[in-house]
């Protein structure tokens, strides 16, 4: 009786084992599918990163077009305002060597004439 019992257990539990081992996958196959998965994690990461990084760049080469657009106003302004800055100079220093000439001149005129009277007088 024992052994008849132990037989029909032997054989249920092979009989589930058998069943359970067909429904869910094997470690392998679980491995496999989890790899697949990581696979395509690592390949749309690749992608992002190649996306981001050509971004990047287009942004990197805009800001220095921009940078060097800028630079070089600012150096046509700043040429400008040297320009007008030395047309102003120029012109006070020919109004100052002007009064510096005409200062000049009225002392010599001066001069002279007193050393007229005084050698007439």
């Amino acid at each position: 009786m024992f052994s008849k019992l132990f037989c029909c257990l032997a054989v249920f539990a092979v009989l589930t084992l058998h069943a359970q081992h067909k429904e869910n996958p094997g470690p392998s196959a679980l491995q496999d599918s989890i790899d697949k998965g990581l696979a395509k994690i690592k390949q749309m990461q690749a992608r992002i990163d190649s996306v981001d990084k050509a971004q990047l760049q287009k942004l990197a080469d805009k800001t220095a077009a921009s940078d060097s657009a800028n630079m070089a106003r600012g150096l046509d302004e700043y040429m400008a305002e040297k320009k007008e800055q030395d047309k102003r100079m120029v012109k006070q220093l020919w109004i100052k060597g002007s009064v510096f000439v005409f200062m000049l001149g009225a002392t010599i005129v001066g001069f002279v004439r007193r050393r007229k009277q005084k050698v007439k007088g």
